[in-house]
């Protein structure tokens, strides 16, 4: 699985490297930070992209399995920002309860004679007649 969105590179800290990587989809709201996968730490870490910038270096392929990376990425971002993992990653899970395909009936009660559901695909005939007496006293108090 070759994820275009994901970039994968080595934090280089004095003493070590860690494996990091970032989603171009995921953003955290604010132009001036980045979430990164830390490996190490197996989680999401919110970073200062002004501090953090000058120590990302791409990290070779060669270097790690780009299915496992991805799959940690997405598991770390399901733990930390759940709401955030299933906008980009499952967005067929948020909106309608109703199918795509089924959109074009709706479920009404289950004691329905005709089972419940009802075709709106019909056309509806309304009449312009506005000489109804029950209009013109709508909203007045009776005294």
């Amino acid at each position: 699985m070759k994820d275009k969105h994901l970039w994968v590179g080595y934090l280089t800290l004095a003493s070590k490297k860690i494996l990091v990587a970032s989603d171009d989809r995921v953003d955290t709201g604010n132009r001036k930070t980045i979430f990164l996968y830390n490996q190490e730490r197996n989680e999401l870490v919110e970073y200062s992209r002004e501090i953090i910038q000058a120590k990302l270096k791409d990290a070779p392929a060669a270097d790690y399995n780009s299915e496992e990376i991805a799959n940690a990425y997405q598991k770390a971002l399901r733990k930390a920002k759940p709401n955030l993992y299933r906008v980009v990653f499952a967005p067929s899970t948020g909106g309608s309860a109703i199918p795509a395909e089924k959109k074009s009936t709706a479920v009404a009660g289950a004691d329905d004679s005709d089972g419940g559901v009802i075709d709106t695909d019909d056309d509806i005939e309304v009449s312009d007649d506005e000489s109804s007496d029950d209009d013109d006293d709508w909203g007045k108090d009776e005294d």
